[in-house]
């Protein structure tokens, strides 16, 4: 490296070394037989492949899936198997956030998003703002700085590519359940 680009690494460290992170990202502690925050799921739990277990005896979103099922629950396994996986970053649980907002009340919260006049996306209704947040997550950012930074969110950009009209309809729909 040139003395310039030494002196730049070190302003560059410097700077970070001063970033209020605020806490993120979150270091949970998990052992054997604790849970993942804002899921159901033990560390336990997700070996899923042991003599004996049927469907339903399963965690939710690990279920053999029929065809037959309904969408929430279908968007629930999504949640959970998408890649990268939305339960990677996102609690279900109240007040829990991770390296993204926590989706407990989603759908009020929504609603409360589009009605203010603040709100500069296109939706218009809750499951159009949640699709929305999936496809374009930087048309809308979550307030904190832990989950956006130059007006550009963390979120990944991939999901409207990776996932069918199908599959985002599915995740919407269960999204749009947690009132």
């Amino acid at each position: 490296l040139s003395d310039e680009e030494i002196d730049d690494l070190i302003a560059f460290f410097d700077w970070v070394a001063n970033v209020d992170n605020q806490g993120w990202p979150p270091r949970p502690i998990l052992v054997t037989g604790s849970s993942i925050p804002g899921t159901s799921l033990s560390i336990a739990q997700q070996d899923i492949s042991g003599p004996g277990k049927t469907a339903d005896q399963m965690p939710p979103g690990a279920r053999p899936v029929s065809g037959n099922e309904d969408p929430i629950a279908l968007g629930e396994a999504l949640f959970r198997t998408a890649t990268p996986a939305c339960n990677a970053c996102h609690s279900i649980a109240p007040g829990v956030n991770l390296a993204g907002p926590t989706l407990a009340g989603l759908a009020a919260r929504a609603q409360q998003t589009i009605d203010s006049p603040d709100y500069q996306g296109k939706a218009n209704s809750v499951e159009a703002f949640i699709r929305e947040s999936i496809v374009s997550p930087s048309a809308y950012l979550h307030p904190g700085e832990m989950y956006s930074a130059g007006g550009v969110s963390f979120m990944p950009t991939s999901y409207g590519e990776s996932l069918t009209e199908e599959q985002l309809d599915q995740l919407v729909q269960y999204l749009a359940s947690f009132k």
